[in-house]
């Protein structure tokens, strides 16, 4: 019961953390620190006669840890200064109808929002974790593929990342996002997404969306805020939503000054 104890607190701290508490940056780091405290107090007061258990407890008060507060991990820096600049355009890549984009990112800032031009999609990519974009075309289907050198396990919320991605509202969309120690703004507004898939460890996400076939999260320790548009009831939002020690809230109309 001491190890279930362990971890649930350690959980808790995280949760707090987005439940009203000011953000990891001020003060409201305090009350995670003591609740992931006394998880650790919980497995040291395990009973020595059973080594394994406080070997197990320890583990998982030093994951715990990472996970609430990968701010004071090494930022593991590989490319400082990194700018890249990648699209995909209709002249190099004629007859695409449809898009698929995956996105691995940890660490910074990152968005996405609907292209002004008539690219296929367009992304700058900031950062000292550097940056592996690549895309293709098969068979009508653009491909593209934005991630980090580094596993995401890897993230710092200290790392100085920032990606913008811009997507054509001229074709439909499938995309799925993995994030972790980091701050999301995803306007989708006026793009046709089939399908979006979103993972978020430890981050906060500003979703906004006003046609979709399918939404499925996945948040651990995340706090996620989903805009839609002020005629929706809550059937009509294609939601499937697993969240540990997570928040979701679901804001019906548009952030102002969008």
């Amino acid at each position: 019961m001491k190890f279930i104890a362990a971890v649930v607190l350690g959980g808790l701290a995280e949760f707090f953390g987005h439940m009203g508490l000011p953000g990891r940056t001020s003060m409201g780091i305090i009350p995670c620190l003591v609740l992931l405290a006394l998880a650790a107090v919980g497995a040291l007061l395990l009973p020595k006669r059973n080594p394994g258990r406080v070997v197990k407890a320890t583990i998982a008060v030093i994951l715990l840890a990472f996970i609430c507060f990968g701010l004071f991990l090494p930022s593991g820096v590989t490319n400082a200064g990194l700018s890249t600049t990648t699209g995909m355009t209709p002249e190099r890549y004629p007859g695409v109808t449809a898009g698929e984009l995956t996105v691995k990112f940890g660490g910074g800032v990152i968005s996405i929002e609907k292209a002004d031009d008539a690219g296929i999609y367009r992304a700058q990519l900031r950062g000292e974790a550097g940056a592996v974009p690549s895309h293709g075309a098969a068979d009508n289907l653009a491909q593209i593929w934005l991630k980090q050198e580094h596993g995401l396990w890897w993230a710092n919320r200290r790392q100085e990342n920032d990606w913008g991605i811009q997507l054509s509202p001229q074709i439909p969309w499938k995309i799925r996002i993995r994030l972790a120690h980091s701050a999301a703004s995803f306007d989708l507004r006026g793009i046709s997404v089939e399908t979006l898939g979103i993972t978020a460890i430890n981050t906060d996400v500003d979703l906004i969306i006003d046609v979709i076939e399918a939404l499925n999260i996945t948040a651990f320790g995340s706090a996620v805020t989903l805009y839609v548009p002020d005629g929706w009831s809550d059937d009509d939002i294609p939601l499937r939503w697993t969240g540990f020690f997570s928040s979701l809230e679901v804001v019906h109309g548009m952030p102002r000054g969008n």
